[in-house]
């Protein structure tokens, strides 16, 4: 059900997406996803790839820990010795985008859910009760003032 869903969403989104100028990029279990579902990811991947407006990342069928493995896997795989942080990132599924500056967190959990590990280092965290399909751009907002209103120190004292 859910990956027909997806479909649809795609069939009936994606085309006025890519035509605002907006990039699309999954982050996907890749082995995992049904022909279906990966043939429109690669065309709106394919047809977006030189829009500059805004960057879309899709998280689906992803997790943090099997994008830290996979990208251990290919550096192993690149015989590569020796590796920094900077080095490290350019092989995980978010590359080449910047880490996020803000991750919302709907259902009112107070977890992660093994999402963007690596990623997630300085990011801020905001946590609301909304669901998920309930989150409206009124809770968008206050997100955004709130995260607007901390002083960021990307780790110094």
């Amino acid at each position: 059900f859910l990956m027909n869903l997806f479909k649809e969403t795609i069939d009936k989104e994606f085309d006025e997406l890519i035509e605002k100028g907006i990039k699309i990029k999954f982050l996907s279990r890749r082995d995992e996803l049904p022909d279906f579902v990966l043939q429109r990811i690669d065309r709106s991947e394919e047809k977006s790839k030189n829009n500059e407006k805004m960057n879309l990342l899709i998280a689906l069928n992803y997790g943090g820990k099997y994008d830290i493995i996979q990208a251990v896997n290919k550096i192993i795989e690149k015989g590569i010795q020796k590796i920094d942080e900077e080095g490290f990132s350019k092989y995980l599924l978010t590359y080449p985008f910047k880490d996020p500056d803000l991750l919302i967190r709907t259902s009112g959990e107070m977890r992660i859910s093994n999402f963007f590990l690596y990623q997630i280092s300085y990011t801020e965290l905001y946590f609301t009760e909304k669901l998920w399909p309930d989150f409206d751009e009124n809770d968008f907002e206050e997100a955004i003032k709130t995260y607007s209103r901390r002083k960021r120190k990307f780790g110094s004292i």
